[in-house]
């Protein structure tokens, strides 16, 4: 019993370990256009206009948290604290603000440590929308890549990406779409 129980979470821990890793890796390699084509998951433009007439990532959490009552913050990451090494890199998120769902059940969250999406969620913001779409594409391939990751709901709006756990049924995350599609 004790020789299968410390190989689950050695499991655990090494598939913890390369989504890290993976995550970690992931380096914007987006071409610069100012073209703009839609993006068919969110309708979004691709234009690399910035982002600075949106909303700021503290100013969506509040929203979020009005429009789907079960969401708490978490945690806000910055440069010295992103587990990723991502947050105000050239291309990345120039911000991480995790949170919790309390519909989320808490034994499928047994193995998970502080911060991670299957919690509840993430709200990363861009200086681009164009950034935003190849985050959102980069973490599509990553989730769907690692069986016990796939599932994750994501949705991307204008510079924004909102992550939500796998771990919350389609209805309940209709919400979370609901209010994504009212961003900026």
């Amino acid at each position: 019993m004790w020789k299968g129980l410390r190989m689950r979470k050695a499991l655990t821990l090494t598939v913890a370990t390369v989504l890290t890793l993976g995550l970690a890796g992931c380096a914007s390699s987006t071409p610069s256009s100012d073209a703009a084509s839609s993006n068919p998951k969110s309708g979004a433009s691709t234009n690399t206009v910035a982002a600075s007439d949106s909303l700021t990532a503290p100013q969506i959490m509040t929203k979020l948290s009005a429009a789907v009552p079960t969401v708490k913050q978490t945690i806000v990451y910055t440069a010295a604290t992103d587990p990723n090494s991502l947050l105000g890199r050239p291309g990345q998120y120039t911000a991480d603000i995790r949170f919790s769902d309390t519909r989320v059940p808490k034994d499928k969250t047994q193995y998970a440590k502080a911060g991670d999406v299957e919690f509840g969620g993430a709200i990363e913001t861009f200086a681009t929308v164009q950034d935003a779409q190849t985050r959102a594409a980069y973490v599509e391939k990553v989730t769907q890549a690692m069986a016990s990751l796939a599932g994750e709901y994501d949705f991307q709006h204008g510079h924004v990406l909102i992550r939500v756990s796998r771990f919350l049924t389609p209805d309940q995350v209709a919400a979370y779409k609901a209010f994504a599609a009212t961003l900026p």
